[in-house]
């Protein structure tokens, strides 16, 4: 953090040309301070959001929706489609020096690095030899990833993989680069200035390689834990983009105000087991827990409607073939406990114990009275609700220390592979319900190399409904309220809001940043 928070940038000896802009930035929110800028470490949903907006990888999403060239122009694959040498454009960082090859490489091998904390290591893995070197079974020389110049990238497979393209237009594989103390950007926007708990200035990258496609002089994050006050702040002009998975908007007034954007995500609040715990590796365990959730009830937390869970993958990516989260009557729940506690050799009273971990939004203490409610009622089990701050819980359910927590996941790119490379070890840090099976590694191995995806994914969810490692709560999906100085928003096939592209209206205002 201390890096981030002196990464005041200084623009010296540019070599390529620069244009700038003394319009007023676009003033948003966050409820939280980011964990870091560092594209290669975050893992949460404001980091990795701030690191979209900073950095560029090989690939992009365009206006449009489709995964297209970012810093790479063209591709060379062998035959065997497992190696691929890649021509980056000619781009440059925020400090004007030229971005190469070596800079990729560099990024993308210090994560491989064993006593790097890496969050998404797992994801370089089917690079060859990713995951032996991070586990300290080879040499660096013999990983997959070399920089042949200053423009050409060398990637090479252990095996052909479907979604490639894709897949390297997520964070982990921005670059990232100091020079000086500093951090160097090569994204749409550049850092002017962090203060902690307070703001964060971006401002256009004068040296990103597309800056004409770029709108919004700037961006104003203040950084606001409190839902009603950003309302306040908003309707006061304080604010020009209000909602989303990072700012929330308060129930009481979406009930009243219609929202101007409504936006599904490929993404989910879950229940999470812990698979490797001494109760919830007993899978009946899990099913009468998971049976006796009130599906309806939690949609009624919600001031719009929300469709009902039909499938463990996010409904963007899984046909409707789940019938486990239809309301059934408790019975079947108290079937399955009968059975568990019968295993366990366990008194019912001894499940009163049990911890149920939830974050400090008040959107996910309202899911877990509904989770708290359901199991005593239905099962007569009264289980313990443990409020955590963000880092505290996902401190916990890295470690495992946990039996039963609420988490979520979102797809970082437009593939199922995105969510479901998790589950080939137990030991990835993403993996929460340290969840893994020969069947469902086969079915996952047939995805990277498939691409008749929509007849693999049901047997996925059939596997993932026998198994219940984590109960899929609610999709997502997000109001956005906007001012007349925005003249409309862009979003990805997932549902993510992509900065790049943000219109702004002719008449608005222009004014000094702040």
């Amino acid at each position: 953090m201390a890096l981030i928070l002196g990464a005041c940038l200084i623009l010296t000896g540019c070599t390529a040309p620069r244009v700038s802009s003394k319009k007023e930035p676009v003033k948003i929110s966050l409820s939280k301070d980011p964990v870091t800028l560092d594209p290669r470490k975050a893992h949460d949903l404001a980091s990795s959001s701030l690191c979209f907006m900073l950095y560029e990888g090989l690939f992009r999403t365009s206006e449009k929706g489709h995964i297209e060239f970012g810093i790479c122009q063209d591709i060379c694959v062998s035959s065997d489609k497992k190696t691929y040498r890649l021509k980056l454009k000619k781009t440059y960082w925020s400090d004007g020096s030229e971005l190469t090859a070596f800079d990729f490489r560099d990024s993308w091998l210090s994560q491989l690095d064993p006593d790097f904390p890496s969050p998404f290591a797992y994801l370089f893995y089917p690079i060859h030899n990713a995951k032996k070197y991070k586990q300290k079974q080879c040499s660096l020389d013999q990983v997959g990833i070399n920089a042949i110049d200053k423009q050409t990238l060398e990637i090479k497979l252990e095996y052909p993989k479907s979604d490639l393209s894709g897949l390297l237009s997520f964070s982990p594989f921005f670059p990232y680069k100091t020079s000086q103390n500093r951090v160097l950007f090569n994204g749409p926007y550049k850092l002017i200035h962090l203060k902690h708990h307070s703001e964060i200035l971006l401002e256009k990258n004068s040296y990103y390689h597309e800056v004409s496609s770029v709108q919004c002089p700037g961006l104003l994050i203040r950084i606001i834990d409190s839902e009603t006050t950003a309302l306040q702040l908003f309707y006061k002009g304080e604010l020009d983009i209000l909602g989303g998975p990072l700012s929330g908007i308060p129930c009481e007034e979406l009930k009243t105000k219609k929202p101007d954007y409504l936006q599904p995500m490929a993404g989910s609040t879950l229940c999470v087991f812990n698979t490797q715990s001494p109760l919830f590796q007993n899978v009946n365990l899990r099913k009468a827990f998971a049976l006796a959730i009130d599906h309806d009830a939690l949609s009624k937390l919600f001031p719009f409607p929300i469709k009902q869970i039909k499938s463990f993958l996010p409904e963007y990516f899984s046909s409707n073939i789940g019938s486990l989260f239809e309301s059934k009557p408790s019975s079947e729940a108290n079937i399955y406990l009968e059975k568990a506690l019968k295993e366990l050799n366990l008194d019912k009273k001894e499940l009163n114990h049990l911890c149920y971990y939830f974050g400090g939004k008040t959107e996910h203490a309202k899911i877990a009275q509904v989770l708290h409610a359901c199991w005593k009622k239905n099962l007569k089990v009264d289980v313990n609700l443990v409020k955590l701050e963000h880092k505290m819980l996902s401190s916990k359910i890295a470690d495992k220390q946990f039996d039963m927590a609420q988490s979520l996941w979102l797809a970082p790119y437009d593939n199922p592979l995105a969510l479901l490379d998790r589950f080939n070890d137990k030991t990835c840090a993403k993996n929460f319900s340290s969840f893994a099976s020969k069947d469902l590694s086969l079915l996952i191995n047939q995805l990277e190399t498939s691409s008749s995806t929509p007849t693999i994914i049901p047997h996925i969810e059939k596997i993932l409904q026998e198994q219940i490692p984590f109960v899929p709560l609610t999709n997502w999906q997000y109001a956005y309220y906007v001012s007349p100085k925005i003249a409309s928003l862009n979003f990805t096939p997932l549902g993510t809001l992509n900065y790049t592209f943000i219109k702004i209206s002719q008449d608005s205002c222009s004014s000094s940043p702040r």
